[in-house]
């Protein structure tokens, strides 16, 4: 992610148990970072723009949860798989590839969802 920060509709209500933050991409896409607080609930995220359009034809998924389903958990998973070091090294962190706007993020899990194809004119500024 960079640093430029976007801004996100209906994020703003307190004691909200959905949070999501939006960076723009190192490639000029975005990357979305959804946190599902809920203990037992699983939310729909709908990622259409506001005007009906789409972001882009694909989102490239990093799903990040414990094995413990507690987010003070010691054993990560991305994308379902234990994150476990072989020697010494850590695994390879690959995306799970995903098409269309909508996306089931489980309880107490964060997922960071990359658009890399997103047509975001103030991604692509050099500052």
């Amino acid at each position: 992610m960079s640093g430029r920060v976007l801004a996100v509709s209906d994020d703003n209500r307190k004691g909200r148990e959905i949070r999501t933050y939006s960076h723009c991409s190192r490639s000029g896409g975005i990357v979305v970072m959804v946190i599902n607080i809920q203990k037992s609930m699983p939310t729909s995220v709908d990622f259409s723009l506001q005007d009906g359009n789409t972001i882009g034809e694909r989102m490239e998924v990093y799903t990040l949860s414990t094995v413990e389903n507690v987010f003070t958990g010691s054993r990560s998973t991305l994308n379902g798989v234990e994150l476990l070091f072989h020697d010494d090294k850590l695994p390879k962190m690959s995306p799970k590839i995903m098409k269309g706007n909508t996306l089931m993020i489980e309880p107490l899990t964060i997922a960071f969802v990359v658009f890399p194809e997103a047509k975001v004119n103030v991604c692509n500024i050099v500052v």
